[in-house]
């Protein structure tokens, strides 16, 4: 039987612990919260499907603007996993006590050899850099030298959150928009996770219009606190992630 290449993205994802340093007035980070949620409302309006190695391919086609958003997205979505070359830049910033922003590189030749760096809010301390090629992972955090793993790599890559907006049943054409010279079409869901109305997300995705391809992703959530009767703390957590496609540098064991 033949294991398809999501389900082995899928696995790799698995791996990695999400850190969630964007936390609310109260003690659970917000981004727990978000997460949680989604998770719920993914279980709730979504059936596991089996995905085939037919299933996927780089190239898609073009789009249309009455093809149904959820399975423009979700195809878009399996491709970028079966893509052969991709950059990705991804930026977390969040106003948490004095903020803080997040950075990352991602390099992928295709779905089982993935390089990533991704630069910490408070220093070369909380910088990290991982490499996986097939089942080896490697990584190294701050001024340590490079460690081969056997179970996980603490970290974080794009293909997590990402993840989330693909199940996202909600997703609605709302837009065009141009991307490096590239017409996108924009799809978004806005919802209140937890049926919590203080809480609000909204996910965009920017899909290529002639090719298919992800370009774009945004996952912005929000939470409301009111101080006093006239004020009203926001704490807010965004996640932007760009895309593009082609060659990459060679990616190597470092041991």
């Amino acid at each position: 039987m033949r294991i398809s290449a999501a389900v082995r993205v899928t696995s790799v994802v698995a791996i990695f612990l999400i850190s969630a340093r964007f936390c609310s007035a109260q003690d659970k980070p917000i981004g727990d919260v978000a997460s949680e949620a989604r998770a719920q409302k993914s279980e709730a309006h979504h059936a596991k499907k089996l995905i085939t190695d037919d299933d996927i391919g780089p190239d898609r086609g073009a789009v249309h603007e009455t093809d149904d958003p959820v399975a423009v997205v979700r195809d878009a979505w399996r491709a970028f996993l079966a893509d052969a070359g991709h950059t990705c830049h991804g930026e977390l910033t969040n106003n948490s006590g004095p903020g803080s922003v997040e950075t990352s590189l991602l390099e992928a030749q295709g779905p089982d050899r993935i390089h990533m760096v991704i630069k910490g809010p408070y220093g070369p301390a909380g910088d990290s850099e991982v490499i996986i090629i097939g089942k080896d992972k490697y990584g190294r955090f701050g001024t340590q030298p490079w460690q081969r793993y056997t179970n996980y790599v603490p970290g974080e890559i794009p293909f997590a959150r990402l993840s989330d907006i693909v199940d996202d049943s909600g997703l609605k054409l709302v837009g065009r928009e141009t991307i490096e010279g590239s017409l996108t079409f924009l799809y978004e869901n806005q919802y209140h996770p937890g049926g919590v109305n203080i809480r609000n997300t909204t996910d965009d995705i920017w899909i290529g219009a002639n090719d298919h391809r992800l370009r774009k992703a945004q996952m912005l959530f929000t939470e409301t606190h009111s101080i006093m009767a006239s004020r009203t703390a926001l704490g807010i957590r965004r996640y932007t992630v760009t895309c593009s496609y082609g060659p990459v540098p060679e990616i190597k064991p470092p041991l």
